[in-house]
């Protein structure tokens, strides 16, 4: 069974690859490459994409109002 030291360290590794993902897509790679690189399914790393995403956009979504 994890501690919480070992989720709180997994939940800080995986926003780090998710940033990761979210630098190498903006630089224009696959997510096949970013999978080859990270050393991950292509499946994770689409999910990893959608959720960075997702959570830019709750985040700005104020902003969003703000700038229309």
């Amino acid at each position: 069974m994890a501690t919480h030291g070992q989720s709180s360290q997994k939940q800080f590794l995986a926003n780090q690859r998710r940033f990761r993902v979210l630098e190498s897509v903006l630089a224009g790679a696959s997510e096949r490459q970013i999978a080859e690189q990270e050393g991950v399914s292509a499946s994770l790393i689409h999910k990893d994409n959608r959720k960075v995403l997702a959570d830019l956009a709750k985040e700005h979504i104020g902003l969003a109002d703000e700038v229309r």
